[in-house]
C-alpha cells in the first residue's frame, strides 16, 4: 500500500515526495507523543510539592513531538539518479518550517523538518526525515 505524505509551506506550493512523479516511498513512520511539561514547586514545611502545571492556562502544556519518516527512492535505476533524488529531497525539506505536514497518522501543524540521514543501497537512496512539532492534537487523516 502506498502512503501519501505532503509538506505544505506557509507560502508557496505544497510538495508530495510520495507522488508518482517524485518517486519516493514511505517505508517507515513513527510519532512519539509530546511529553507533558510539569511545573512543581517545593513549599517549605509542606509534604510533597505543589503542582502548578495547570495554573496559567488551565491545561497542561506539552513539549515538542517528534515524527520520524524514512523514504526510499522508488524510480532510480543508477547510483547517480539516487544521489540526485536524495539531493532533491534534502533541498526541499532540510531546515525548513512547514505550516503543515500530512501523513497517514494525521496532519500536524507547524513542523520544523530536518534530514537526519542519507544512505545508498545499490541504486536506491534511503532518506530519514525528522519533524518537530508542538501540535499535540493533529487532525485525523482522511
Amino acid at each position: 500500500m502506498a502512503y501519501t505524505v505532503t509538506f505544505t509551506p506557509a507560502s508557496g506550493t505544497a510538495w508530495t515526495p510520495t507522488s508518482s512523479t517524485n518517486g519516493w516511498v514511505l517505508s517507515e513512520l513513527e510519532a512519539h507523543p509530546a511529553q507533558p511539561k510539569y511545573n512543581f514547586v517545593e513549599i517549605p514545611g509542606a509534604n510533597g510539592a505543589l503542582d502548578l502545571s495547570r495554573a496559567v492556562s488551565g491545561s497542561i502544556a506539552y513539549g515538542q513531538r517528534t515524527i520520524r519518516m524514512v523514504f526510499g527512492s522508488n524510480n532510480t535505476t543508477t547510483r547517480a539518479a539516487a544521489m540526485t533524488a536524495a539531493s532533491t529531497i534534502e533541498t526541499k525539506l532540510n531546515g525548513k518550517l512547514f505550516s503543515s505536514v500530512a501523513c497517514p497518522l494525521g496532519t500536524f501543524a507547524n513542523c520544523e523538518v530536518a534530514v537526519t540521514s542519507v544512505e545508498f543501497v545499490g541504486d536506491t537512496a534511503i532518506v530519514e526525515v525528522t519533524c518537530l512539532t508542538s501540535d499535540t492534537s493533529p487532525k485525523t487523516p482522511n
